[in-house]
Formats: structure tokens, sequence, C-alpha cells
């Protein structure tokens, strides 16, 4: 007999526990069974939509004593009374005539409140997290590189200005020092050094005033 089943199981709007013999349904309407009765519904929703036969049945409740079929009978008759059941009708048990009995129906396991969740449910919210994650950084990039720094926009040197005054007081030389910001100014900064010229380095030198020697 399947443990899960015995746990308890739904039959349409019915609520089935087994373990305490309890069919429950709607607006609080329950119905006790004797562990005889619960055996048998259990044996049905084991092999619910097939055709299980007296013997079956039997052997399950009473160890496949024949003499209690007439009991068989009557436990199927409390099984369709607890679900409104009518013999002429069936909407949950079908008797199949010299045969045995059919369960008709869908049995569906309850979800437990606390059900926890399964390792492959677990790693598809972990990596659509992951994913959900690297979009986000990747706005929050693109919004700041638009209006923060805007496309195609450098900032600024900030310069400096000094001084360089000769002994005679006469000759000035301004030298400029401009501090390059560290975002996206060290590749040029590499290309201009790789590009300077040897006279562009003479030329330079030249701006400097001859000092007079004094004797």
């Amino acid at each position: 007999m399947s443990s899960k089943l015995l746990q308890g199981f739904l039959l349409g709007p019915w609520k089935v526990e087994p373990m305490r013999g309890v069919v429950s349904g709607a607006n609080d309407e329950t119905h006790h069974l004797e562990p005889k009765a619960m055996d048998v519904f259990v044996c049905l929703a084991e092999h619910a939509n097939e055709v299980v036969t007296r013997d079956q049945l039997l052997d399950v409740a009473w160890g496949g004593n024949t003499a209690f079929d007439e009991q068989l009978t009557r436990v199927v008759g409390d099984l369709r009374r607890a679900l409104h059941d009518h013999p002429g009708d069936s909407t949950y048990i079908e008797t199949i005539p010299k045969r045995g009995y059919r369960l008709i129906g869908q049995i569906r396991l309850p979800e437990s409140p606390g059900r926890s969740v399964s390792i492959t449910q677990f790693n598809k919210h972990k990596l659509s997290f992951g994913i959900f994650a690297v979009l986000v950084l990747a706005i929050v990039y693109l919004v700041y590189d638009a209006f923060v720094i805007g496309p195609g926009q450098e900032e600024a040197p900030a310069t400096t200005s000094a001084q360089v005054e000769d002994i005679s007081g006469t000759n000035r030389w301004e030298m400029s020092i401009a501090v390059l910001p560290f975002v996206r100014q060290i590749p040029r900064v590499a290309a201009s050094a790789a590009t300077l010229r040897e006279d562009n380095v003479v030329q330079a030198v030249t701006r400097f005033p001859a000092r007079s020697l004094e004797s």
C-alpha cells in the first residue's frame, strides 16, 4: 500500500486522511470510516480509473479470506455514502459486474504549507536572480555613462600655471601643468608619449632663455 496515499490524498472536493480514518469535504463536512473501509479506499485510489477485482480488495483488507465478501460489499457502500455517490449513477466508485470496482477521478496529493523547494527549483531561482542582477548592473552603468559622463564628452583637464623668472627678472617663461582626469585618459596619454618626436623636445628646450654669465 502506498505510503504517500496513507498520508492523505484528494479526490475531487474530498480530502481523505487514511491514518485518521476521516473523509472531509466542503462546509466542514466530515465522515469517519473504519480501518477496513480506508484500506479498500486506498487500494482503489492506487489503481484509480482501473478495475480492481474483489479478490484484490479482499486480499488487501482481509488477507484474502473470501468469507468476508459480504463485508466488502458493506464497506464499499460506506465509501459511497461518505462521498455522496450512488451505485446507479456513479461519480466516484463504479461497480463492474462480476469483476469488482473502479475509482473514477484524479487522485492528487495535498500541498504541505512548509513543503521544501526541490534542488531543481532552487537552481532555477538562483539562475534567474543572477541574470536579473547582471541586467540591473548593466542598466546602472549605461545610465551613469549617459547622464553623468555623457556620450562622447570628456572631462576638461584642470590646469595650473606657474611662472619661472630668470635671474635678471626681465624674461619670464610660463609653464602650464595639465592634471588629466583618471577616467578615459590613460590610453590617450600613452599614445601621446609614444608619438612624441625629437624635434618637439628640442623646440621645447630652446624656449628657455639663455642665462648671462657674470665675470
